[in-house]
This record gives C-alpha cells, structure tokens and sequence, in this order.
C-alpha cells in the first residue's frame, strides 16, 4: 500500500509539471524578435532604407573602424545606387540615419559628416569613425 501511494504521488507530480509551451518562452526564443519590418534583430537583421528590405549591415555595407581605442563597435555605411544618399549604421542606434550630398563626395546632417573619398566619418564635428 506505502508503494502505491509513493507510485500515485509521483504520477501525480509529474503530471501537473506541464509540458506547453507559454507565450513567454516564445518571446524568448531566437529569431523571434521581428521589428515593425519583419527584420529579425537576433540574427543580425535591421532594415535598410537605400535597400527597402532587411540586411546585415556589415556584409552590404562599408566598414569603419573606430578611432577611440575604447570603443570596440564598428560602423557601418551604405552608398545608395545614384550616391544622393548614405546611410549610417551606428553601434548604440536601433535605426539608420540618412544623409543626402549634393556633390557625392560629402554627406552631411548637424550632426554627422560623412567623406567617401577617405571613408572618414566625423560626429559632432570630431573624427570618429574611419
């Protein structure tokens, strides 16, 4: 009788453990992170508005390097096809900023400046990123 009482309990914990999946454990799960785009942020994705689709950064676009020997996170840079356009991936930025030239060798906005030529991109007026 002790045996089948110990059998019956045992049955009954393990039963009432539950093996369904909830929604948190899907919120958890790799690749299950898509943005607004359907990008999927765990993977590498964000989207890109010279491409209008989802990329990885850092194997369509231009590296820089960072001039801070602190810093460890490249940035990442996108010539649009026409070179009215480059868009800037930033360690730190959830989203790409746009920049427009009229002379296709400079880019500017107030805050970012940004040289094809030597690849130099100056933040607040400072070096940063080559």
């Amino acid at each position: 009788m002790k045996n089948l009482t110990i059998f019956l309990f045992t049955i009954f914990a393990l039963s009432s453990c539950g093996t369904g999946s909830s929604n948190a454990s899907k919120e958890q799960m790799t690749g299950n992170d898509k943005d607004a785009h359907g990008c999927i942020g765990s993977a590498g994705f964000t989207w890109s508005e010279t491409y209008q689709e989802c990329v990885r950064a850092w194997e369509v676009g231009t590296t820089l390097k960072p001039l801070d020997s602190k810093s460890t996170s490249n940035a990442y840079v996108i010539l649009s096809q026409d070179h009215s356009k480059v868009e800037l991936f930033l360690p730190d930025s959830r989203s790409s900023v746009m920049l427009e030239s009229e002379d296709h060798e400079v880019f500017v906005s107030t805050k970012y400046e940004y040289h094809v030529d030597n690849h130099h991109l100056k933040i607040d007026g400072k070096l940063t990123y080559q």
